[in-house]
This record gives structure tokens, sequence and C-alpha cells, in this order.
């Protein structure tokens, strides 16, 4: 091999290590970023390796006493070797060190809160749940919507999960030849009213089966709900159910127990109210 030939190898070897060098430092980086890198300490242990032969190879080499030889650049090319393999002990004692430490457990992070319902500070409740009522004439499925009506959905699931509507009862009827709707409540047991849900903003409609908020003037609504037997659109927003034209707030429908509904609208009537209320026995969430 001539001198020209050894030079070619040497810049060679010298740009080979250069090269292990970075992608050494990028290993020892991973494994500063993450507590369980078992790859990246094997990937590691292989590159050292492999740096270790090239980087000894280059400065432990015997000298050669080709004339070309005289022309070698012996100096800069044995600064440089050495900077790389200090460079490489300092990324290897670093490796090193951080294999030795015990991983810190981390604490596990703490359940998130609710998320509040600005104006009442109610929870948000889910895009959908079902609540099953129980009363004394059979149970009665609903699927509230908190999707489209978060208030009024929320203020219900506020009166469930707190048993408020337990031992509340149907009273109340109002007939429309087959159609009408019946009302329940929870007693005397209630919360602070809520803002007002029109249907016109929530795209919801008192069709068949539908639950409603009743109430008063707006912002009045609390604990008063009523179920509606066949489609009495007239209680919807822009309707003639109440002066101020804003209606009343539907959030959610029936999905079984209609055949309960339209039992308790043909009992027997003192004026608008049942002659013997229907007992609320519980009331609770199924999904």
């Amino acid at each position: 091999m001539d001198g020209a030939d050894e030079i070619d190898n040497d810049q060679t070897e010298l740009k080979a290590a250069r090269a292990r060098l970075r992608a050494f430092a990028g290993l020892v980086a991973e494994a500063v970023e993450s507590i369980d890198m078992p790859e990246t300490f094997l990937e590691g242990e292989r590159t050292c390796r492999a740096f270790a032969t090239a980087t000894l190879r280059l400065t432990d080499r015997p000298k050669r006493t080709s004339p070309a030889r005289r022309d070698l650049p012996d100096c800069r090319r044995t600064r440089e070797t050495a900077m790389i393999r200090r460079q490489f002990l300092t990324l290897t004692g670093a490796l090193g060190l951080f294999a030795c430490q015990k991983p810190t457990e981390t604490a596990p992070p703490a359940p998130a809160l609710p998320k509040r319902l600005p104006e009442t500070g109610l929870d948000v409740p889910p895009d959908t749940v079902r609540v099953a009522i129980e009363t004394s004439e059979g149970q009665i499925v609903l699927e509230v919507d908190g999707k489209h009506a978060p208030q009024s959905t929320a203020n219900f699931l506020h009166y469930v999960d707190t048993h408020k509507l337990d031992a509340g009862t149907f009273y109340r009827a109002i007939r429309a030849g087959d159609a009408g709707f019946i009302q329940f409540n929870s007693g005397d047991r209630t919360y602070p009213p809520i803002p007002h849900e029109p249907t016109t903003q929530t795209g919801l409609s008192h069709v068949d089966g539908a639950i409603s908020t009743a109430r008063y003037a707006i912002g009045t609504a609390s604990n008063e709900f009523t179920i509606c037997v066949g489609d009495m659109t007239y209680l919807d927003a822009g309707g003639t159910a109440t002066p101020d034209k804003q209606g009343y707030a539907v959030f959610g429908h029936v999905v079984s127990g209609m055949d309960i509904v339209k039992r308790i609208l043909k009992s027997r009537l003192k004026g608008e109210n049942l002659v013997t209320p229907v007992v609320i026995t519980s009331a609770h969430r199924i999904t």
C-alpha cells in the first residue's frame, strides 16, 4: 500500500469515527430522555464496541517507514483521534452513570376534576345517559341528551344522582284526546333554578315521548318535569303554551315504558291532578 492510499484510509477511518461518535451521542441523548430504554443501552453497547475498536486502531497503529509517510499530517491526525477518543470516553461515562441510576417511581396522576357548566356549576353531562325511573306502576327508561341540552340534562341528573327524585310523584296530567302529558317532581326537595334552553337553541322538540323541564317565568325551571304522549309541538319555542313564546326545554325522550306513561295519563283525575299519585320508588342511571 503506498502513501496516498494510507492517507485515504486514514481519512476514511476518521470520518467513520466521527459518524460513530455522533450516533453514540444521539443514543446517550435518547437514554437521558427516557426512564426505560433497554434497547438503547444495548445499541449503545454495540456502538461502543465498534467505536472503540476503530479508535484504538487509529491511535495505536505502529509507525510506517514508507517514504510517503513523511507527508502524512501526523500531528493533526493525532490531535483529532485523541479528541474523538476523549469525547467517546466522556459519553461512555455519562451513559454508564445514567444506566446505573435506579429509575424514580412517579406517582400516578391525580384523577381529573369534572368539568363544570359555567352558568350553574353543575357537572358537564355526557352526550347521552339512560335513566331508569322505577314507579309503583312499572319502569320508565329515559335517554337524556347532554350534547344538545346540557343545562337541563345536568339539572335532571343532579336530582337523579342525589336521589331527590326517590319518593317523588307523578301527580298531574293534561289530556288532549289520546295525547297530552304527565308531570312529576321531587316534592319539596329542590335545587336552585337553571337557565332556560329553548327548543330553537337545542333543536329538540315536544314529540311523542319527549321529556322536558316545566317552568313559570324564564329562569325558574327546577324540579318539575313532563313527558309527552303524542306530538305536543305547541309546547316548543314559538308555540302558544307560554306568553313569552319561549316554550319549555326538551332534554330527552322515553326509550321504554311508554305503556306506563299512557297508563298514568289515563289515571282518574280531579281537575288536572291525579286522584292517586304514582310514586317514584327510585331513579338511577343505567348507562
